[in-house]
């Protein structure tokens, strides 16, 4: 259990003060702000450290030379590495809002994004990768590039973002984790070198589940299912992917509520007189608005038996996965005869892809 999230700045006067909490009663103490330095100025670095005290599991990131730390409190059955993706893009947007403390306005947000994280499936972590503009556009240089020193990344986003903070290694150790690059130190270079080795597929694709699971529903009017089907061919028959859309469903998919329901009407479609239906009215709050979004975004159908009985289906699925670049090979090819990279650097990089291929083909 998340039981809260703060910020905490060091002060040289007046050492570690607590800037901001939520929720407002949250009991950070002496013992815990003084454990959060010590630990903190033993590693004698920026970043993510877990930690034990008394009953509580607590994890949290160190900003380094501004000086502030984001902690979250937890159960003790709670695993603090769980946390650790979403307190590094959390601090990030907290350093973000500093200038007249805006920050606090939006911890409540935080702390309900900060909660649910753990409880997110591998497309939804995904999804949340295509949506932290810094990691997409980190992705994006990599494909066009295939490869990039450290160094060479970081002056680029210092470059674009100017003085917001960013810490690089935050970012590169989630891509890492998510085997979506590989760090490597090459002998003959002073900075090591990160690797494009994994991509996201997102794309909406025909409900297939749901389609096999209504043609078995002896209780479904053969009228109603007609049309489901009818409704499906229709929209793919005239959909076209592109960025807004792709944008539009990544949303979709990292809302809990929106997932809670595109996951069950995976499975079959829901009657509005059902236990299923009742159950997610219950469930979610603001169901009927959850109901609008996902039907203004085309995600689902609405439909009627000849006895009026309401059915909710749906009417496009989503795919969000991990991807092997395959492509990259000719875009290395593409460099070799540009000769814009040196030789040893495009080896390496073939080198690495087979190795991530072997891996990716037994998983």
């Amino acid at each position: 259990m998340l039981f809260g999230i703060s910020v905490i700045k060091w002060d040289k006067k007046y050492g570690m003060r607590v800037e901001a909490q939520y929720p407002e009663n949250l009991d950070v103490n002496d013992t815990i702000t003084k454990q959060i330095y010590t630990n903190h100025e033993f590693e004698e670095e920026a970043g993510f450290l877990s930690l034990s005290i008394g009953d509580l599991n607590l994890a949290s990131y160190y900003t380094g030379d501004t000086d502030y730390y984001m902690v979250v409190l937890l159960s003790i059955d709670e695993s603090p590495e769980d946390y650790e993706d979403i307190l590094s893009d959390t601090i990030r947007r907290v350093m973000s809002q500093l200038k007249g403390k805006k920050y606090i306005e939006e911890l409540p947000g935080y702390f309900k994004h900060i909660a649910t994280y753990p409880k997110m499936t591998d497309e939804q972590k995904l999804a949340l990768i295509l949506l932290d503009p810094i990691k997409k556009m980190i992705l994006d240089r990599l494909i066009e590039d295939s490869t990039l020193t450290k160094s060479e990344l970081s002056a680029w986003l210092r470059d674009k973002y100017g003085s917001e903070y960013i810490d690089v290694d935050s970012i590169v150790n989630s891509m890492l984790r998510n085997k979506l690059i590989r760090e490597e130190t090459l002998e003959a270079m002073t900075s090591s070198s990160i690797f494009l080795i994994g991509d996201i597929f997102v794309s909406r694709v025909p409900p297939r589940a749901s389609i096999v699971r209504s043609k078995t529903m002896k209780d479904l009017d053969p009228s109603v299912l007609k049309n489901y089907m009818d409704d499906v061919r229709t929209f793919f028959e005239k959909y076209s992917p592109n960025p807004e859309d792709t944008e539009l469903i990544l949303d979709l998919i990292t809302d809990m509520n929106c997932y809670t329901v595109i996951k069950e009407l995976r499975v079959a479609p829901v009657s509005q007189k059902s236990k299923t239906y009742q159950r997610l009215y219950g469930s979610i709050e603001n169901f009927d608005e959850t109901l609008q979004r996902l039907w203004d975004a085309q995600m689902i159908s609405v439909l009627k038996d000849k006895k009026g009985n309401e059915y909710l289906f749906l009417r496009s699925d989503i795919k969000v996965k991990y991807v092997f670049p395959e492509y990259l090979i000719d875009k290395i090819r593409q460099i070799y005869y540009e000769g814009s990279q040196p030789d040893y650097i495009l080896i390496e990089h073939l080198r690495i892809l087979q190795d991530r291929y072997g891996e990716f083909k037994e998983h």
